[in-house]
């Protein structure tokens, strides 16, 4: 009975079992415990998932033969959201993300504390989970390093660009956020912490999209020190009808962040494009602010966003539909800062494009990852050639800028050296060339230029050069492709900020 009933259903907690055979045979809640233990040690079709406990003590039992299969990890999944565990929320989180997570914003929604007392932390759920073989890391060369759900191979079919997009939008969402809560004096104005891109500011021992104190009124304590400032806190998801399981990291995020009283009181917004009712419900009852990207920023807003991620999941096939892509940077122009990213990743495209009409193997938004200290680098353009790996950094802004000399250090001083060591390691040929070339829309300053020359004089095993305004569009014309000049010159070259 008990084995026909896994074979049937994949998997289930303990408790659940117990239930199952004190309903069908009618016997106590001991005999049942009794009777599920002794068919575990003679059955060697009936079996325990070890390594892990679940709330209360219980543990998943499975059929020996659904091991890895669909069924499998949809009973195991299941189990984790029913028992409300830290595990749940990691794993409601993945779910409601579409099984697949960039690694850097698992800390903020996996709905699990970096630090509190008598709470597992979100990297002990991690190392357990990975331990049991839940869940698996991937690293995505547009992306980077990205946390799964196990799941057959055969359904593995991670959209990198989608991926990519949809934290485009997210990111765009954000910087919006930000200035939305400065200019209404919600947050503390010097003092807002973007935590995707720098695990900066913990509030109540959770790391947030947003978070900033606040000198509202109805937020200030004080205490033996005098006063003492609230804080405010936002989470954000796009591209997903938010239910009960994706708001469940936020809200026990929530509740748990309620019992700390080092930060004081805090106001909780969650904003996506759209909820469940009874998603909608369980926020208003936890206390949060269930704000839309309409009612925040209205409707144009809101479908630019959808556009955001339509457009640049699929960017090659605008090229001859330029005005989509300015009426997408008209519409977000209403809401101050959300271009700025946007910007930047389609100077990259146009240039990747460009270059794809003259050599064959050319990659846009590469991660490199070192093999010697682990650590990751981003090579917005990489073209391989049959001796020679060129790569190219890509610096947007309107024409008549100055590109800030800081950057022009970082780039030649950390960036390149260190990609010229992953490079080199990772294709073992010695009599490789290795280009690194700087593209901007910007101008730049005469000690930069100076920089860059007196540093390429002095090179042996890579060379470092640079191109600006006029140079960039002379390369973007080489490809004869009437689109991409339209966009370079629309957004860049003949930007209206040039007039001024």
């Amino acid at each position: 009975m008990i084995e026909s009933h896994l074979l049937k259903i994949g998997g289930m907690l303990s408790t659940e079992l117990k239930t199952h055979v004190m309903s069908t045979v009618k016997v106590s809640s001991d005999t049942a415990r009794k009777r599920i233990q002794r068919e575990e040690k003679n059955n060697p079709n009936v079996c325990k998932l070890l390594g892990l406990s679940f709330r209360n003590g219980s543990v998943f039992y499975y059929h020996k033969n659904h091991f890895g299969s669909t069924l499998y990890w949809r009973a195991l999944y299941k189990a984790f959201i029913d028992s409300k565990s830290a595990y749940s929320y990691a794993v409601a989180a993945l779910l409601a993300r579409d099984k697949i997570m960039p690694s850097e914003i698992f800390p903020i929604h996996c709905g699990i504390p970096a630090r509190m007392a008598k709470n597992l932390s979100y990297e002990r759920v991690l190392t357990d989970l990975k331990a049991v073989n839940a869940i698996r890391e991937y690293f995505i060369p547009k992306v980077g390093d990205c946390i799964s759900l196990m799941q057959q191979d055969e359904y593995l079919k991670f959209e990198g660009e989608k991926i990519k997009a949809c934290l485009l939008a997210e990111e765009v969402l954000i910087s919006s956020l930000g200035s939305w809560l400065k200019k209404l004096n919600i947050a503390s104005f010097k003092k807002v912490a973007f935590n995707r891109s720098e695990k900066s500011q913990l509030v109540n021992g959770f790391y947030w999209d947003i978070s900033a104190p606040s000198y509202l009124t109805p937020l200030i304590s004080i205490d033996d020190k005098g006063q003492k400032p609230g804080f405010v806190v936002c989470d954000v998801m796009l591209n997903v009808k938010v239910d009960d399981i994706a708001i469940s990291p936020f809200l026990n995020k929530v509740r748990k962040s309620q019992f700390s009283k080092k930060q004081g009181r805090c106001i909780y917004i969650f904003v996506a494009e759209e909820y469940t009712e009874g998603a909608f419900d369980l926020a208003k009852k936890a206390g949060v602010i269930p704000a839309t990207t309409r009612n925040l920023f209205g409707r144009d807003v809101e479908e630019a966003l959808k556009s955001v991620i339509s457009v640049f999941s699929h960017l090659a096939s605008f090229i001859d539909r330029p005005e989509q892509i300015n009426d997408l940077f008209k519409r977000l122009n209403k809401i101050e800062g959300a271009v700025g990213n946007l910007r930047g990743t389609l100077f990259e495209f146009i240039v990747a494009e460009s270059l794809r009409a003259i050599y064959p193997r050319v990659e846009l938004g590469i991660k490199l990852k070192s093999t010697i200290n682990d650590k990751k680098y981003d090579a917005d353009i990489m073209i391989t050639k049959p001796d020679e790996t060129l790569i190219i950094e890509c610096k947007s802004g309107h024409a008549g800028a100055v590109l800030a000399h800081e950057q022009v250090v970082h780039w030649l001083q950390e960036q390149v050296p260190n990609m010229y060591k992953t490079l080199a390691q990772s294709d073992n040929q010695q009599e490789r060339k290795y280009s690194f070339e700087l593209w901007s829309t910007k101008e730049l300053r005469v000690e930069s230029i100076q920089l860059i020359q007196r540093v390429s004089s002095d090179l042996k095993k890579y060379s470092v050069s640079f191109k600006t305004c006029n140079d960039v569009r002379q390369e973007i014309n080489k490809s004869n492709q009437k689109g991409l000049l339209d966009l370079l010159d629309q957004h860049y070259l003949k930007h209206p900020l040039n007039k001024l």
